[in-house]
Formats: C-alpha cells, structure tokens, sequence
C-alpha cells in the first residue's frame, strides 16, 4: 500500500516489552532470530475518525540477514505476568483499524529499516481502549533436538512484539487501592500492592515506598510498572531495590514497615503498612 500523507497527529511515549516467545528483553536473540525493534510500545491518543500514523525502526543483529514476517494480532496480560496472543479476532478487536506498509521485511546485518503503520479510527468508535500487537516473527528452518541427543526435533520460531495502544475519546484509566499484605512472586515472598482499574483506558503505578525493617534498616520498594488494564484487578509486587554495588538484594528482617506514595496517570495514594 502506498504511505505517502502520512502525518503525525499525537504525543505518544515508549518503553520496552519484547518477546522471544514468551516476555524477553529489547533485542531478542537465538538461532536465526536476531531482531530488534525501537520503540517497542506506543502509546497513542486519538478522536473517531483520526488516521494515526507511525514508524517502527527494525534492525538485524545477526551475522546474517534474514527475512521477517510482519503480521498484527490480538492480546492479553496473564496473572503469570505473560503476554499470550491470539491470531483470530477477539471479541471487540481493533486490528481490522491497521495498516501496515508491508507483510514481510529481509533485514541485513546493522542495517535499520523502517515500517510505517496507520491506525484508521472509525468515525463512529466508541469511547475506550483500542490495544494490538505488531508481530515480527522468523521461522528457521533448521530443526533442532527437543532435548539433548532426542530423536524429535522441531523448527526454531522467533517472535518479538511491539504493543499499541490507542486511547479514544478521552479514555482514561480509574485506578484504586484495594490492599497492601504479603504475597509470592517468582517463588519469594515479598510485599504485594492490589490495585483495580475502573477506567476505560491501562493505567500503570510509579514510585517506590520506604521500607524499616525489624532491625531499623531502610529499603525502598519500588513497584511492579506492568500495565493494570480497564476492569483489572492486579496485584504488583513490591522489590527490595538491588544494592547499587554488590548487585545483592538486601537482608531483612521482618516485621516492614512500608510507607510512601505510589501515583498512577492521574492521581496516586499514600500507603502506610506493616509486613508482618
């Protein structure tokens, strides 16, 4: 299709959420899947009826050049912290809204290549959220042991995903406190805060709370900035943050007290608790 009149119409803010199929860092590397993408989210505001356009810079990191399939798809947020996709359109969908320039890209070594993209917002839209994917995927050809000396073997797939989001009408997110306590994340046990989003739009929390412990160490606990997305309830964890030189994370005893403020879009809250 041809992307001549494109024009840009928001503000739009980036951030990282790549996936070699599963959650992965900017960049994502294996055996004939080298890709990376900048920015890997956007975050758009538009009135029904507005055509959005975008650029997304691709570039190879192999040593050899590859070639790319470029496709949309639907998504969810799992409680596993997972991003799962769905190839068949989800119940109120938003793909059938994008355009993009082109189904598949040969990306060469250290060369960037960029894919332009419009988000076509009907007139008649209704206020809220519209949220897809843009896949980037390689299938390589070459099959390789399901374990070591297996007889069975499979291809290996490559998959790196770049999140839109597109705010219509106003959309916003409504996030409220639920409750502060105790709970597991990746097996340890750590200070978890429970928020519901009442919004029409993700919201994400920002800041960290200062934590004493039992022997009158001082931590601070930033929070989880995973999205809390319209009608969610999640629960985001609260990490002792690294010490900066030993790269340790620090003893505590418990009991912790927690306080400080933690704010969301368009408000935040204060928090004043005890971890027993």
């Amino acid at each position: 299709m041809s992307m001549r009149g494109f024009t840009g119409r928001l503000r739009w803010s980036l951030a990282a959420a790549m996936l070699l199929s599963m959650l992965a860092a900017p960049g994502v590397r294996a055996a004939g899947f080298a890709a990376a993408a900048s920015p890997s989210r956007f975050e758009l505001e538009a009135k029904p009826g507005d055509v959005l356009s975008r650029t997304l810079d691709l570039q190879h990191i192999g040593p050899e050049g590859t070639e790319y399939v470029i496709r949309s798809a639907d998504w969810i947020l799992t409680e596993e912290k997972g991003l799962e996709f769905f190839d068949a359109l989800q119940p109120g969908s938003c793909r059938p809204w994008l355009r993009l320039e082109r189904r598949a890209v040969r990306l060469e070594p250290r060369v960037r290549r960029k894919l332009r993209f419009e988000v076509h917002v009907p007139a008649d839209a209704p206020v809220g959220e519209c949220r897809l994917a843009i896949l980037v995927e390689n299938y390589d050809q070459r099959a390789i042991p399901l374990i070591k000396d297996s007889p069975i073997q499979l291809p290996l797939t490559g998959r790196l995903g770049v999140i839109v989001y597109v705010a219509v009408g106003g959309a916003q997110p409504k996030i409220s406190l639920v409750s502060v306590a105790m709970g597991e994340d990746n097996g340890e046990r750590v200070p978890m805060v429970t928020v519901r989003n009442d919004g029409n739009a993700h919201g994400r929390l920002e800041g960290a709370l200062r934590g004493t412990d039992a022997d009158g160490k001082t931590v601070f606990f930033p929070v989880s900035t995973l999205p809390v997305l319209p009608g969610q309830t999640r629960r985001l964890p609260l990490l002792p943050a690294e010490n900066l030189t030993t790269k340790k994370k620090p003893g505590l005893r418990y009991p912790v007290t927690l306080s400080g403020r933690l704010d969301w879009d368009n408000g935040g809250f204060d928090i004043q608790a005890q971890m027993p």
